[in-house]
């Protein structure tokens, strides 16, 4: 691909390079093994390493082509392309490598405190059961087809986004859910990206410190961009910070709730157990626009009363996409999170 292609919708602070130049993939870590000169390199700074105190290093690796948001120190045969932020411009020159696949695929994107992971994989049992392919990207790793990969991140790197989105369309996935976490939001992984669906789960402080959000007010605003990003959005009514989260949404918002009224309400709620699963029974109200509610019981084989918000956030985002309450009860009672209220099978008078 051209380097022109690549910066496609880019504005570089420089203009002093070929853009007919060859560019076969983009590096960010300088321990990739990939190298040549038709490697791009782009420099990110981290909480704890820096990519431009790398750049030497990957020039004599072989690598000719960079882009950097802070002066670089290069032989003259380097290429050095300086952007403002080199974050953003990971997002969007990784976007133009792999062709946009994220507009290629309906795009779900799950953001909160907690849930995250769970509220996914209910989503992608439900979209299943109504016969949809589904990739997943989140904390337990990317799956897609015959793919998994695991990255340790809730929300992988830009690049990695794009390259396993375009895997996933290639693969025949009519949807991609991915859990959108505030370093996500923060560390600019989802630049650029509108999801068709956005939800939020719900929000409580956290993950602030030196090495993550400098207060709660950094952390709420990364959460809430997720609705500046979404062509529709779902959320928690029941949170204490709901009108805070919604304030300033750029989308149409719709609530889910198990305690307030909202479009979407888990109500008596039954907790029980059989002899090798634990089990929730709720009913869930459907508000139509004629004021006609839908009542649908529903069945999980997950515990808690925090199930009830993950299930109900997922039945909303279903409902909105057109599937019937049939392929949802399925997807419901058939969904499986790992490591999420996992039941242990033991031969023991207990459940594990």
């Amino acid at each position: 691909m051209k380097l022109k292609e690549i910066l496609t919708g880019i504005i570089p602070l420089n203009g002093s390079f070929d853009t007919e130049t060859e560019i076969k993939d983009i590096v960010y870590d300088s321990r990739n093994e990939k190298v040549g000169s038709d490697i791009l390199f782009v420099c990110l700074s981290g909480f704890q390493s820096d990519g431009h105190s790398y750049a030497k290093s990957v020039y004599d690796k072989g690598v000719r082509v960079f882009a950097a948001q802070k002066p670089l120190e290069l032989p003259e045969d380097a290429t050095v392309i300086y952007v403002e932020n080199t974050r953003k411009f990971l997002a969007l020159a990784s976007a133009n490598l792999f062709g946009n696949p994220t507009r290629e695929i309906f795009t779900i994107g799950v953001t909160g405190t907690k849930g995250k992971t769970s509220t996914c994989y209910m989503i992608k049992s439900i979209f299943e059961a109504y016969g949809k392919k589904v990739g997943i990207m989140g904390t337990i790793g990317i799956f897609y087809g015959d793919t998994y990969e695991f990255l340790g991140l809730n929300t992988p790197e830009s690049y990695d986004i794009h390259k396993h989105t375009r895997g996933m369309v290639d693969a025949g996935c009519d949807v991609m859910i991915m859990e959108a976490s505030s370093q996500g939001f923060l560390l600019n992984r989802t630049y650029g990206i509108i999801y068709d669906v956005g939800v939020f789960t719900n929000l409580s402080p956290d993950h602030i410190g030196a090495s993550e959000h400098k207060d709660f007010d950094d952390y709420i605003n990364c959460k809430k961009l997720l609705f500046r990003q979404s062509r529709i959005g779902f959320t928690n009514k029941d949170n204490e910070y709901y009108e805070h989260i919604i304030d300033d949404a750029d989308c149409p918002v719709k609530t889910f709730s198990v305690i307030n009224e909202a479009d979407y309400r888990a109500v008596e709620p039954i907790f029980s157990s059989d002899e090798s699963n634990l089990k929730t029974e709720f009913t869930c109200i459907e508000k139509t626009p004629s004021n006609d509610n839908i009542k649908t019981k529903i069945e999980l084989n997950t515990p808690g009363y925090f199930s009830l918000y993950n299930a109900v956030a997922a039945i909303a985002v279903a409902r909105n996409c057109g599937i019937p309450y049939i392929a949802v009860k399925d997807g419901l009672k058939k969904a499986f999170i790992k490591g999420r209220m996992e039941i242990v099978p033991i031969y023991q008078p207990f459940t594990v």
